[in-house]
């Protein structure tokens, strides 16, 4: 986790968009990080499906990450009455994206960092890979194949670090956990950006990453955290935490999320109490607001093989049942869920494994 400011730094320095000015670094600042659902170039709308507040003070050397589920649903800044997925307010721009997380909040944040899919990759793959730490053992789904370990996996390269990062089929609390992986691979970067010189990495890093980011925290603030790091070189204390939801759906049928107040409001007393200058406490502070009960291999090679042997015996297959999630895979689980009423997303997730009248295969964890 050491050093995770001096990451935050030189991720700051890529964007071609941010601004130089004077002034002295503040103690305290608050940025708001959005990874886009987005692969190719950069765009000003696309959904932001990773939503984490950055609270930093400089003089204490406190930060403190704060993730917001994808799927909240909340009334859009400047769209009075109008409710939607948190990640839907993307499609307005990023600055209605900020302005619903500062109404949420009540907070004032102004400086943000967005990067894509493929920024991220190649971020990831300029380092060499990442030693990610996984929470459990799984597989993903959104890249099937790829597959963690409880514990460290080293050399993890960008695809799979995405696949990682993207991954909530595989846990009974979707996002929640998702927004944990997302927390641990910025750390897992950070180690991996600070081993030996990042200076001298960084020419690599900012050729392989040209177009990817966007922010407009001031060049002048980055480079006074770069100076006042290089020169202390001491660690920084870092605490996350997860706010939390009540299940919901919409009238089509759409999952949702409503905020879970009560955890919201611990954020933002977390934020405040950072900005303050008070030194957090990971266990203490910021206990974990959900507890996964086990992990399924929804995308596992006998429960595909179960989804396509149902599908094939009720006319939705006519490929081989090999256990292998491919185009014709996808395709007769897309349509079975339109016929059925499910949410259309061409994945074998709980509901359509259970609505097939199979059961999940659980994956064994340690001790178990």
């Amino acid at each position: 986790m050491k050093r995770l400011f001096l990451l935050l730094a030189m991720i700051l320095l890529v964007s071609s968009t941010a601004f130089a000015e004077d002034g002295d670094l503040p103690a305290a600042f608050q940025v708001f990080f959005s990874g886009i659902d987005n692969r190719g170039p950069l765009i000003p709308e696309s959904r932001s499906d990773a939503n984490i507040i950055i609270t930093v003070n400089t003089d204490t050397k406190q930060i403190l990450l704060v993730h917001i589920p994808r799927d909240f649903t909340l009334e859009f800044a400047g769209m009075e009455g109008y409710y939607d997925k948190l990640t839907n307010s993307g499609l307005f721009g990023n600055q209605t994206v900020m302005e619903t997380v500062n109404k949420l909040f009540q907070t004032d944040i102004q400086y943000f960092i967005r990067f894509n899919f493929q920024g991220f990759i190649d971020f990831i793959d300029a380092m060499g890979g990442v030693d990610v730490y996984s929470e459990f053992t799984m597989q993903t789904g959104n890249q099937p194949g790829a597959s963690f370990v409880k514990g460290i996996n080293e050399d993890v390269d960008g695809t799979s670090a995405l696949a990682y990062c993207r991954e909530r089929y595989s846990y009974d609390t979707g996002d929640l956990q998702r927004g944990r992986n997302q927390m641990w691979t910025i750390m897992a970067a950070v180690k991996a950006f600070t081993k030996g010189d990042a200076l001298q990495n960084f020419q690599t890093i900012l050729d392989n990453t040209t177009g990817c980011y966007e922010t407009n925290v001031p060049m002048a603030y980055v480079v006074k955290m770069l100076q006042a790091q290089q020169a202390e070189g001491s660690d920084w204390n870092v605490v996350m935490y997860g706010c939390n939801g009540i299940d919901s759906e919409s009238p089509t049928g759409a999952y949702l999320m409503e905020p879970d107040m009560t955890t919201v409001e611990h954020a933002k007393e977390l934020m405040q109490r950072v900005i303050n200058g008070e030194i957090l406490d990971q266990v203490k502070d910021a206990p974990r607001t959900s507890i996964v009960e086990s992990v399924t291999d929804l995308w596992g090679e006998q429960t595909i093989r179960n989804v396509q042997t149902v599908l094939k015996e009720a006319g939705y297959y006519t490929g081989e049942v090999d256990g292998r999630y491919g185009p014709a895979t996808e395709d007769a689980i897309r349509r079975y869920q339109e016929e059925h009423g499910l949410s259309i997303s061409g994945k074998a997730d709980r509901g359509t494994v259970k609505a097939l009248g199979l059961e999940i295969v659980s994956i064994p964890q340690d001790g178990e």
